[in-house]
């Protein structure tokens, strides 16, 4: 019950409170317009549609003259930005309808650098090797369990792929280089990792600008 609860008040807060909002900001801007240029749209609007109009309809054309222009991009935005819900229902007799609202997860992305990781779980600087192996280790048990997801850039020859998901089953014996703690964010497009072989008898995979998302990392490492 907590759980809808929460989610009825984001839709108010998002399809009552900031329209709103939006609505109230319109409205200042259109004074600013009327107050600086001596304009008032509304009232040519109300002339050419009513002839004489009352003080009731002059009102109500200064809210549609900016309040639905502002509204328009306001409801495209949250309508991409907010998760869509989707309704379940249950019923367990002739009268009784149990409804379940959830929200869609969002799709899990890349947005953060290996380096982030690292420095997101040990945010002072690294004073010898066992410390950047010891974050690096628990990355890896997240990362060979599934827990935490990892994508990057396979260097096949003088080559860098796309950057793709590296599956669960890679990380069973892997290696950091360790060199993306060095130089910064430039050093995305070296060798980050090289992943053992031994499963599949051939040369190590090496993965260069591993990025996982943030917030399965923040979730496994809260801040």
């Amino acid at each position: 019950m907590q759980t809808l609860s929460s989610k009825i008040s984001a839709l108010v807060g998002t399809w009552l409170l900031r329209p709103f909002l939006v609505l109230l900001a319109a409205r200042f801007v259109y004074l600013f317009v009327q107050i600086t240029f001596k304009v008032d749209p509304s009232l040519r609007l109300a002339n050419a549609a009513l002839g004489t109009p009352s003080h009731s309809w002059i009102d109500i054309g200064r809210w549609a003259v900016l309040g639905i222009p502002a509204l328009i991009p306001f409801a495209f935005y949250e309508a991409l930005r907010s998760p869509r819900l989707e309704v379940a229902t249950e019923s367990a007799g002739p009268y009784r309808v149990r409804v379940a609202i959830k929200a869609r997860e969002k799709p899990i992305l890349p947005d953060r650098s290996i380096r982030h990781a690292f420095l997101h779980i040990h945010p002072a600087p690294f004073r010898t090797f066992h410390e950047k192996e010891r974050v690096g280790n628990q990355l890896i048990d997240k990362f060979s369990s599934g827990a935490l997801r990892a994508w990057g850039r396979e260097i096949v020859g003088a080559k860098h792929m796309a950057l793709a998901e590296i599956p669960k089953e890679v990380w069973r014996s892997p290696r950091f280089t360790y060199w993306f703690l060095d130089g910064g964010e430039a050093n995305r497009n070296i060798c980050h990792v090289e992943c053992d072989a031994s499963q599949r008898k051939g040369a190590p995979r090496l993965y260069s600008d591993l990025q996982v998302n943030s917030g399965q990392l923040e979730s496994a490492w809260p801040g």
